[in-house]
């Protein structure tokens, strides 16, 4: 049965309610990762987009603006924060997941390089192009091979082309052959008049003949119906014959490590195979989503991952809407999408790490009908990783390549740097030696620390302890599945007769300045300053990297600054990833 966006909600959190108990484990036993690419949606411009002719391009934002506010899931995640102002999607100070983007360092705007850059190589030469049609020494050979003329041989649209060859192919037989701005030599017939395996053989006779310097990336087949100008539709039995990647990618690595390597959709046609385990197909976006689903359930017979990669592209975002120039069709496989985020997440198990991205543009609003270059999205989710992380503009795309091989702790790839340390919790494998105390844990913010948080708390709770939470009456607003995840579906109400040991998460600057400064507007920091008073010396504990990460100087420096003063204020002070050792320490020296 299929979930609602609010059942959703609170059907995910309760799942990570019950499962969170387990967070303070041996952090990072990733067994999936579920890399989906959303084919064309690209995110802005890049720097070098200009050198292929695509200025002022943005994908997801100039579709979300035309319908703002229609794709909450996916600006919960963390879209909405890589656009560049807050009409469409919005900015979140919370999300769900974590973000970033890349820019591509291959010489193209291709599928092929796209995905194989994803994989962790970098395909340095571009494919060759054919402006003015192929070239008589690859046509000609082509008609030998199979025995017949062709028609077309020019750059052209699909569904353009189709309707101006379509009843001349009728009455000949002769198979369509077109080309476009990117790398592909396509081939078009009626399932009628050219069975499926017929087209299927031409095609693999052209990918045969085209080597060397007439590599093209892609061969593809594109059959359709109709019997006359103007009612040719193309079918989903499209295959595609993809050049063969030159070097081993994440795909191979895993594939020799023993893992599972499942290709949903035209993953498989894209790597030519190489380094799958195995492969399904797909007819549409939805049921890509579906297989996606099944996968994620393991409930495709023969083709289970427990322990590896499910990668899925889903195409109709590229090859129906985005080259077709149709962004009111563009949106609405976009909301279908939105409204199984929900789905998706919540059969997700806590080993599972799901990572969203693209292989290139394709803008609706854009001139023409070609991909357009343009920075693709990252946005990652998983129980057992960092929520709300800026990951910034990486170098390439190889940078998800290298990050899912160190989340699955195989061989590195050729390309690509991981970031995969950003997105790890400091506080991790909690060792509590002390048991049946009551903590009092006061939330100012939770932030990009939330994982953190997380295991602090059900550190202390499994050992065997109390822990009464007390949240701020800004927390208290926002603490929702969207933004803050509230650790508890009650929150004790922010007065108590006696506070035990109180501790407080420091994880933004103004929780510093407010402890230092006593903020008498807020319930929570007037009875920390009561309790501090009274000789109830709080337990600070703040992440390494808010004092440690690349900031300037004068940041750094005025944060230790916090520390020093909240020590000498009585505070005690203990980092997360020290937790273990002095949280014990302090708490027997109190007994």
């Amino acid at each position: 049965m299929r979930l609602n966006y609010y059942s959703a909600k609170n059907s995910i959190s309760k799942k990570l309610e019950k499962k969170s108990f387990l967070l303070f484990n041996i952090f990072m036993d990733i067994k999936r990762v579920i890399v989906t690419v959303l084919d064309s949606v690209g995110v802005g411009e890049c720097p070098d987009s200009y050198m292929y002719g695509d200025t002022n391009v943005n994908t997801l934002h100039h579709i979300s603006e035309k319908y703002p506010g229609q794709l909450p899931n996916m600006e919960m995640l963390g879209f909405g924060n890589l656009m560049p102002d807050n009409i469409g999607l919005n900015h979140l100070r919370y999300t769900f997941g974590s973000y970033g983007k890349a820019k591509e360092l291959a010489t193209g705007k291709d599928s092929t390089s796209g995905h194989w850059e994803l994989a962790g190589y970098i395909k340095r030469e571009p494919f060759p192009i054919y402006p003015d049609g192929f070239p008589d020494r690859i046509i000609d050979e082509f008609k030998r091979m199979i025995g017949c003329d062709i028609l077309g041989n020019y750059p052209a649209s699909g569904t353009t082309i189709i309707n101006e060859l379509g009843e001349e192919h009728l009455k000949t037989g002769f198979p369509i052959v077109y080309t476009s701005g990117d790398s592909v030599f396509q081939l078009a017939a009626h399932e009628e008049i050219v069975p499926l395996e017929t087209l299927y053989k031409w095609c693999r006779i052209a990918r045969n003949i085209l080597k060397n310097k007439d590599l093209v990336g892609r061969v593809i087949a594109r059959p359709f119906i109709g019997d006359t100008t103007g009612n040719f539709k193309r079918t989903s039995n499209r295959r595609d014959y993809s050049a063969i990647p030159p070097e081993n990618t994440l795909l191979d690595n895993a594939k020799i490590a023993g893992l599972s390597v499942l290709g949903i959709g035209k993953i498989e046609d894209l790597f030519a195979g190489k380094g799958l385990t195995s492969a399904v197909h797909t007819k549409s976006n939805k049921d890509g989503i579906f297989k996606t689903i099944q996968a994620i359930r393991k409930q495709l017979p023969e083709n289970n991952v427990e322990h590896g990669i499910i990668f899925t592209n889903l195409v109709d975002f590229d090859t129906k809407y985005g080259h077709r120039r149709d962004i009111d069709g563009y949106f609405n496989a976009l909301k279908e999408f939105d409204n199984y985020i929900p789905e998706i997440i919540g059969f997700m198990e806590r080993e599972d790490i799901l990572i969203l991205t693209a292989d290139h543009g394709n803008d609706p609003s854009a001139p023409g009908s070609d991909h357009t270059r343009e920075y693709i999205p990252i946005i990652i989710y998983g129980q057992e990783i960092r929520r709300g992380i800026d990951l910034g503009v990486r170098n390439s795309f190889a940078d998800i390549g290298q990050t899912v091989a160190d989340m699955l702790k195989i061989n590195r790839t050729i390309d690509g740097k991981s970031f995969l340390s950003e997105l790890l919790p400091e506080a991790d494998n909690l060792k509590i030696d002390i048991s049946n105390f009551n903590f009092d844990l006061f939330l100012f913010e939770m932030g990009d620390y939330r994982t953190d948080i997380y295991n602090i708390t059900y550190g202390l709770k499994n050992s065997g302890n109390t822990v009464n939470i007390f949240i701020s009456e800004r927390l208290k607003q926002t603490c929702s599945f969207e933004t803050g995840e509230c650790l508890y579906s009650t929150i004790p109400s922010n007065k108590k007769e006696h506070y035990d040991t109180i501790v407080i998460p420091l994880t933004e600057d103004g929780i510093a300045m407010s402890l230092i400064n006593f903020n008498s507007e807020e319930p929570l920091y007037r009875t920390i300053f009561n309790e501090l008073k009274n000789g109830n010396y709080p337990i600070v504990t703040y992440p390494d990297r808010w004092v440690n990460e690349t900031l300037s100087y004068k940041i750094i420096s005025k944060r230790r600054e916090f520390l020093s003063k909240l020590r000498e204020m009585g505070y005690q002070i203990i980092s997360f990833k020290r937790i273990n050792e002095k949280l014990n320490s302090l708490i027997r020296s109190n007994i």
